[in-house]
């Protein structure tokens, strides 16, 4: 079987900075993929003393570099797991999680 990437799946990835690729993995390799992304989440992420780092790849100001990016938490990220929120994961108000912590992430890096 050729595993090798066609031109087109190529520019599209340079183009938009992701790629889909149907079939890649099975559905039950997806699932046990999840439940040990959920074990990951349930046995690392402690919300008593993690930091409310949000990730986003969207930054309305491009002169700026996104705010995530320029602390030590992301910075120091590339050999351990860290754990970095949705935008809107918490309340305003409290600052505690507006949905369950499982839902709540929106990356998961570096050192899986």
């Amino acid at each position: 079987m050729d595993t090798s990437l066609t031109a087109e799946q190529i520019s599209h990835f340079n183009e938009n900075g992701y790629l889909i690729i149907p079939d890649f993995l099975s559905p039950a390799q997806c699932d046990v993929l999840k439940s040990k992304i959920r074990d990951v989440i349930d046995t690392y992420l402690d919300m008593s003393t993690h930091p409310r780092t949000v990730f986003t790849t969207y930054n309305a100001n491009k002169a700026e570099p996104d705010k995530h990016m320029m602390t030590d938490y992301f910075l120091s990220s590339g050999d351990c797991i860290k754990f970095f929120f949705e935008e809107g994961a918490f309340c305003e108000e409290s600052g505690e999680l507006a949905v369950p912590k499982h839902r709540a992430i929106n990356k998961i890096g570096h050192a899986l």
